[in-house]
């Protein structure tokens, strides 16, 4: 998967390190900006399955010495992992004199990735350069960065014991911030989780008169494998709201992340049209990924449920379970 920038266009850059087909959601923090030994702290969302940052920045008014320079910027996180890039000359005024960036990693007294680059970043006064940073819940952390395409510069380990609430762009010495942004891999499968249960959905179905709720079990299909593989096949139970529309909930029959998918999930809305039995139609597909565009549902006889992906290829169709085969 190509990596594409979040922050400047031209720029190579970050969602390919999150999980294939995984849904992300992002926040830019800042945009451009200049600032001095400062601290600018930003909230991220983090809940237990790994953060993504990258920033972009430059030392303004950078002058040459020998050894590192003075000026630094960098990232801190609320467990105190700290990420610093500083340049450095090897022989200062001498013709044999290169000059690098070092990126170091230290958290309390342990350093725990040190290393120096003379070709990837921009080690001239007042030239922007790109960090990212890739934290895993398995305490992997993996960066990326430079002048222009990032390449990828190595990996280290930093536990995270707990959820990170923060982090920070620190400036030490005159800093041109060119922008901030987080990325997380959201958790579907807990946004997805609604109140209800097989056993609530019963109580519920027993006492309702409304015939287009109940339980709904496969009954066929319509698919061009070319365009859409199944993800399953359901049994599902549809929840009349007030507003009109109806809940779909999954209960059974998920083979494409059958582990992650748990009775009571939403699976989808009816929306009422002004047309009698037809609906507009939002579907959670089997990566967690809600579709609402181009689709649309129908019940005929209040007996056949009828979901509908034209642009797809595909049609599933679900017979409504009479109270018999549930009610036990």
């Amino acid at each position: 998967m190509t990596l594409k920038s979040l922050l400047v266009p031209s720029l190579l850059l970050t969602t390919a390190w999150l999980t294939c087909g995984a849904e992300t959601a992002r926040t830019y923090h800042c945009s451009r900006m200049e600032v001095a030994d400062t601290v600018m702290h930003f909230q991220i969302n983090d809940d237990g399955r790994g953060t993504l940052i990258e920033a972009r920045a430059g030392i303004v008014g950078l002058k040459e010495r020998q050894g590192l320079s003075k000026g630094a910027w960098g990232l801190e996180w609320s467990d105190g992992l700290r990420l610093e890039l500083r340049t450095g000359n090897t022989a200062y005024a001498d013709p044999t004199d290169v000059r690098y960036m070092r990126i170091r990693a230290t958290r309390a007294d342990s350093v725990l990735f040190d290393k120096t680059f003379s070709k990837a970043f921009e080690a001239e006064p007042d030239k922007a350069n790109t960090i990212i940073v890739d934290r895993k819940p398995d305490g992997t952390v993996t960066l990326a960065g430079g002048r222009r395409v990032p390449e990828k510069l190595g990996s280290f380990h930093a536990p995270v014991a707990a959820p990170l609430t923060r982090v920070s762009l620190f400036a030490e010495g005159k800093v041109s911030v060119r922008g901030a942004v987080s990325e997380y891999e959201k958790d579907n499968a807990r946004t997805l989780q609604t109140p209800h249960t097989l056993e609530t959905l019963k109580e519920r179905f027993r006492e309702s008169k409304d015939a287009k709720e109940g339980f709904w079990q496969y009954f066929d299909r319509e698919n061009n494998p070319e365009y859409a593989r199944m993800g399953g096949r359901y049994t599902i139970a549809t929840v009349a709201e007030p507003d009109g529309s109806y809940t779909i909930i999954y209960i059974d029959g998920a083979q494409v992340k059958g582990a992650e998918w748990r009775p009571g999930m939403m699976k989808g809305k009816l929306v009422p049209t002004i047309f009698a039995g037809q609906f507009d139609l939002e579907w959670v597909d089997a990566e967690m990924v809600t579709m609402t565009r181009d689709i649309n549902a129908r019940i005929e006889q209040d007996a056949l449920l009828t979901v509908e992906f034209p642009l797809l290829k595909t049609r599933m169709r679900f017979s409504k379970m009479p109270r018999k085969l549930w009610d036990n």
